[in-house]
């Protein structure tokens, strides 16, 4: 091993990684040259081929992997490698703060890489985010939380928890949830939702659209206004503006029928029309029952829309 160190010093990475391929282990070191010659696609493979028998200098090796990624524009693979070993309880050997440097590295690399695609005009850093979240200014808000994906949301944390007990935007609130599910922030984390709250664990929650229930819900709207394809654009709408709005809360499963009923009836009586016949058959539902929840429905809708249209 003393010749290949020497090699490895020397920058002779091609003839120590052709001595090192003949032994067992040694991983660290024939990543090393792997990424030196710049055979990243390479080293990815051999990275995915080796993980799981990797005992030591874990996180240096990982460290070449990611820098690998990001050389072949695979940021959103790296970001999410990254999101789960930081989600992890445990980091050993204080690589916390290396692991979240490697993250902001990426972030401005993609967010480079976008801005020379002509896909973003600007960058945000961390004092753009704070500073826009408790302004008054609903577009700006939602602008700059759909970008939260691509932004280690670890780092602003406490201006995010916040947030969501603050008299804030129920929608804006969950997608600042959704964030935390896919960047897989393992804490507990309080919301305010119509004065209540509630603990908030990603791990334990899926994404909103990924809900079963909303997906039959969903599902019923479209076989039931099949024949009525502006009302169904138009209920659809009210559904993932209602599940979004509600969530954490979710639709039970004994209430999907009742749900795709009060917002199909809700667009009829918005364009003064007549329920589809089959109405209460199809649902199981009692028209008056649904009648007695519009309320309900307006209320949810409408405590978004105070805030959408804030001046």
């Amino acid at each position: 091993m003393e010749e290949i160190k020497k090699l490895i010093v020397d920058e002779k990475y091609e003839d120590a990684l052709k001595k090192l391929l003949v032994l067992e282990g040694q991983y660290l070191s024939k990543i090393q040259c792997l990424y030196e010659l710049k055979k990243y696609n390479e080293l990815v493979i051999f990275f995915e081929q080796i993980v799981d028998s990797i005992e030591d200098d874990y996180f240096e090796i990982l460290g070449y992997y990611i820098l690998s990624l990001i050389e072949q524009e695979e940021f959103d693979k790296a970001l999410s490698i990254l999101n789960e070993e930081l989600s992890m309880p445990y980091i050993q050997d204080n690589y916390e703060e290396v692991l979240n440097n490697l993250y902001d590295d990426v972030v401005a690399k993609k967010q480079a890489y976008l801005i020379e695609s002509g896909v973003y005009n600007q960058t945000i850093t961390e004092e753009d985010i704070v500073e826009v979240l408790f302004e008054n200014n609903y577009d700006e808000q939602l602008s700059i939380l759909m970008k939260l994906d691509d932004y280690n949301v670890r780092k602003i944390k406490d201006d995010l928890e916040k947030y969501l007990l603050s008299e804030k935007s129920p929608v804006l609130k969950t997608f600042i949830l959704e964030v935390f599910i896919k960047q897989q922030i393992s804490d507990v984390i309080l919301v305010n939702k119509h004065g209540y709250e509630y603990e908030f664990m990603a791990s334990a929650n899926q994404l909103v659209f990924q809900d079963i229930n909303y997906l039959k819900t969903r599902n019923l709207l479209e076989e039931h206004l099949a024949k009525f394809p502006s009302y169904l654009v138009m209920a659809l709408d009210i559904l993932d503006l209602f599940v979004y709005i509600i969530y954490p809360q979710t639709i039970d499963v004994d209430e999907i029928n009742s749900y795709a009923a009060l917002i199909e009836y809700y667009i009829f009586s918005l364009n003064i029309d007549e329920l589809v016949a089959d109405f209460e058959e199809f649902y199981n539902v009692d028209t008056s029952d649904i009648i007695n929840r519009v309320d309900f429905l307006i209320e949810m809708l409408e405590s978004e829309e105070k805030y959408v249209n804030a001046l």
